[in-house]
Order: structure tokens, then sequence, then C-alpha cells
């Protein structure tokens, strides 16, 4: 009796054991899962400002080239009106 006693003890010390192996595995998981999850957040917070400085500067560039244009036209169409006027004025 002593003997199957002890026996079973030792078989719940091994269930308890193994149980709490299990759990710290679990944990150990699910620390590692939100460190992921807390580097990939972080992640994509950085590569979301670097894509809206990207598209920032491009918006820039786009609008300084059309200022660009702009002005040339309005150069050119200066020098079309220059002409006109001399010619209908004298």
């Amino acid at each position: 009796m002593q003997y199957h006693n002890m026996l079973k003890q030792k078989e719940e010390q091994a269930k308890a054991q193994q149980a709490a192996q299990q759990r710290a595995l679990t944990e150990k998981k699910k620390a590692e899962d939100e460190k992921k999850n807390a580097e990939k957040a972080r992640y994509d917070a950085i590569k979301k400002k670097v894509d809206d400085e990207k598209a920032r500067i491009a918006n820039a560039e786009k609008l300084a080239e059309e200022l660009v244009k702009q002005e040339e036209r309005e150069k050119e169409s200066k020098k079309a009106f220059k002409g006109v006027k001399k010619g209908f004025l004298g």
C-alpha cells in the first residue's frame, strides 16, 4: 500500500512538473509573440514616417517643377504679347 501511494505521489509530481513546464513554455512563447508584435508595430510606425516623408518630398519636387513650367509659360507669353503690343501700338 505504501509503495502504491509512493508511486501515485511520484506520478502526480511528474504531472505537476510537466504542467509547470508547459505553462512556462506558453508564457515564454507569449512574451516572444508580444515582443515580435511590438517590434513590428515600431517597424510599421517608422516605415510610415519614411513613406510619408518620401511622398512629401515627391510632392514638393512635383510642385517645384510645375512652378518652373508656369514661370516659363509666363515668360513666353510676355514675349509673345511684347511683340504684339509693339506691332499693335506702333
